[in-house]
């Protein structure tokens, strides 16, 4: 599921650029839109779903909150797509790399199996 949201908003920068526009609008023009919750709301269950299944396996610990979860993980992504040119400038770095996005994806996937998982599971 993040790889895919990841990979999504690699291939699709035009995105981020509306929600930066919109976000230097304070959000006004989303907050009318009667879709965007119905739009996200399947996410969101999904990542519920996901996390519910982990805790009754026993491999992930109890307490999480799917929204918040969501959240982080589209965080991870999106900064790496949305400050590209920025972090190329001060690291050296081309995170839109596929090599890159591939070895930083790979690190975001191993956090947020580490927050995920209960005390007695290690990361490998």
């Amino acid at each position: 599921m993040a790889q895919s949201i990841w990979t999504y908003l690699r291939e699709n920068p035009q995105w981020l650029s509306l929600i930066n526009n919109e976000n230097l609008h304070e959000g006004r023009y989303l907050e009318r839109s009667s879709k965007l919750g119905k739009t996200l709301s399947p996410v969101i269950d999904l990542v519920r779903v996901t996390i519910e299944r982990g805790v009754a396996a026993g491999e992930f610990r109890h307490g999480i909150d799917p929204l918040d979860f969501y959240v982080t993980l589209v965080g991870m992504g999106y900064y790496i797509v949305s400050n590209r040119f920025t972090l190329q400038a001060f690291t050296g770095r081309n995170y839109g790399e596929h090599h890159r996005h591939a070895s930083i994806s790979n690190l975001h996937v191993d956090m947020l199996l580490a927050y995920l998982r209960r005390a007695s599971h290690t990361v490998d």
